[in-house]
């Protein structure tokens, strides 16, 4: 449940989200307090809209209805893992993608149903390895996360070193993470 309704009179069923306010005699008005459940879902805001229903002893205002937004508090964020070194002979280099996510309160969360991240590892320049004469040119390599994926998940990416006959000094290649999406995006 993404919430819990409490107020004086109120009866709430969780399992279909209805409902029911009462009023004494001589009550005119009451109020219902929806406390959001703090879940540890990365699900994005969700809405909820309280309505009231017409009955036979009683009026309802000109506003039956009132919505609002719950603020989803879990979070998660992609790094790159810091490199090791690796010798040019020994072909290709995993370079992980981590996936690190909290619940607000201090614990870790997960991706919920239908929730997916992606995100595009590039050649970030600047590193002192040259790009298709100390490694293979890269290419574009998109790395995804989904629902059920939580904290310190990992994805990887290739760097290939090329071997050669030259002796030079330990260089580095750095990486970069760009278009970052999410299926809670739009």
């Amino acid at each position: 449940d993404d919430y819990a309704a409490s107020g004086t009179g109120v009866t709430y069923n969780s399992g279909d989200g209805t409902g029911t306010i009462t009023l004494g005699v001589g009550i005119n008005l009451n109020q219902l307090t929806l406390t959001p459940t703090n879940d540890a879902l990365i699900e994005g805001n969700e809405g909820v809209t309280a309505t009231l229903q017409a009955g036979v002893n009683y009026n309802i205002d000109t506003q039956s209805s009132d919505s609002g937004t719950i603020d989803d508090n879990d979070t998660a964020t992609l790094s790159i893992a810091a490199a090791t070194s690796v010798a040019e002979e020994s072909g290709s280099q995993n370079v992980a993608v981590t996936l690190t996510t909290s619940d607000g309160a201090g614990g870790t969360a997960t991706l919920a149903t239908g929730v997916t991240l992606t995100a595009d590892v590039v050649d970030g320049g600047g590193g002192t390895a040259v790009s298709g004469t100390d490694y293979a040119a890269l290419t574009t390599q998109t790395v995804t996360f989904n629902a059920g994926d939580g904290d310190g998940t990992t994805a990887n990416v290739s760097v290939f070193p090329t071997s050669d006959e030259i002796v030079e000094a330990n260089e580095t290649v750095n990486l970069t993470l760009r278009n970052l999406n999410s299926s809670l995006d739009g």
